[in-house]
């Protein structure tokens, strides 16, 4: 009885941690705020490997030599890029960045305007975002569903016996 209800409790608590790391990037932020974002490519490696959980926030400026969060691309083909900046220029009041990835022997390929960087990367968590991304998947989301029923189910049970 002990026993089953540590259980619960166990699985309750990490059902609860995992569905906190899953709505933090949905929730709107304002500048001050850290956000996250899953590391798909290995451009920035090995400081930030493929898999990571990237953790960046907005910043008044930004500097050659800092990484930084720039949004690319509208709408439905917008992504996030996560590169290394390496020199900023300013012309007709208008501040762009030139950044480059770490594993790469070549700049960005267009300039990144000042209105494109979302944050300067903080840290990051290596290969949690291989498992947020697995929970976001609908497997995953199926997966959560029916240990949160069981979970309902179990304490139900233990409050009958």
């Amino acid at each position: 009885m002990c026993i089953q209800k540590l259980v619960s409790n166990l699985v309750l608590t990490i059902s609860l941690l995992l569905a906190i790391l899953l709505l933090i990037p949905l929730i709107p932020v304002v500048d001050q705020w850290y956000q996250l974002a899953i590391v798909k490519s290995g451009s920035m490696e090995p400081s930030l490997p493929v898999g990571s959980i990237a953790i960046y926030k907005a910043q008044a400026t930004y500097s050659p030599g800092e990484v930084i969060a720039y949004q690319v691309g509208d709408g439905g083909d917008s992504k996030l890029v996560i590169h290394r900046i390496v020199a900023k220029q300013t012309k007709d009041n208008q501040i762009t960045y030139l950044t480059q990835g770490d594993a790469t022997a070549y700049l960005s390929a267009q300039s990144v305007f000042a209105g494109q960087v979302k944050g300067k990367l903080m840290g990051s968590i290596p290969q949690v975002g291989y498992a947020l991304s697995w929970f976001r998947s609908r497997e995953g989301i199926g997966v959560m569903i029916f240990m949160l029923l069981a979970l309902l189910i179990i304490n139900e049970l233990t409050k009958l016996l």
